[in-house]
């Protein structure tokens, strides 16, 4: 996998149209996966988690229909 398929929580957050609080309450309720990168700071979650995620949740979050 490529550094292109893991996103910081700011970068989670604009993909899935939430606040970054929002990304890190979902990863505390363990319903997305996060890992602290050796280097650097922050938590990276998996852009497929990331999608898997975001079209069950985030359309309800948002009051949309299914």
């Amino acid at each position: 996998m490529g550094s292109d398929d893991y996103l910081t929580v700011s970068e989670a957050a604009q993909f899935a149209e939430v606040s970054p609080r929002t990304v890190y309450r979902w990863i505390d309720e363990g319903r997305l996966a996060a890992f602290l990168p050796r280097r650097g700071r922050g938590r990276r979650v998996q852009r497929e988690e990331l999608e898997r995620l975001a079209t069950d949740i985030v359309p309800l979050a948002r009051g949309d229909r299914r």
